[in-house]
């Protein structure tokens, strides 16, 4: 973890944004996992932040069971407010930010990505305006 630490202290000072938000507790978190149940919605359960890449661990229902799981986001400009979904990732059993920082790491090297510059064509999409009812 002492690895994650130097690179936590690197992405602070040269990331735009850097973040780390818990959503869900610990203990709420064991208690899903054990639990055999259907119906269950898609759930964040941690958010970290680091430039133009994000990674969100979420609780999703799979084979009547709740895992916990990683998904990989990235940005086409570094100003956008809107993220991209790039991958699901590996399935995990810890959200605590180092551990998180390790699967973000590993992502981002594994898939020639960056923390600072968007490597992605922006494209422009169509905005869907809200139905009033």
């Amino acid at each position: 973890m002492f690895r994650e630490r130097i690179l936590r202290s690197r992405l602070m000072q040269e990331c735009r944004e850097y973040s780390y938000e818990k959503c869900v507790g610990d203990d709420e978190i064991r208690r899903l996992l054990f639990t055999f149940r259907q119906g269950l919605p898609e759930q964040t359960a941690a958010v970290l932040i680091a430039g133009c890449v994000k990674l969100d661990a979420v609780l999703y229902q799979k084979d009547s069971r709740i895992h916990l799981g990683c998904d990989l986001y990235v940005k086409d400009s570094p100003g956008s407010a809107e993220w991209i979904f790039y991958e699901a990732l590996c399935d995990t059993e810890d959200v605590s930010e180092l551990s998180m920082l390790k699967i973000l790491d590993h992502a981002v090297k594994e898939h020639g990505l960056s923390y600072t510059e968007c490597c992605f064509e922006r494209l422009d999409g169509v905005k869907i305006v809200p139905e009033v009812k």
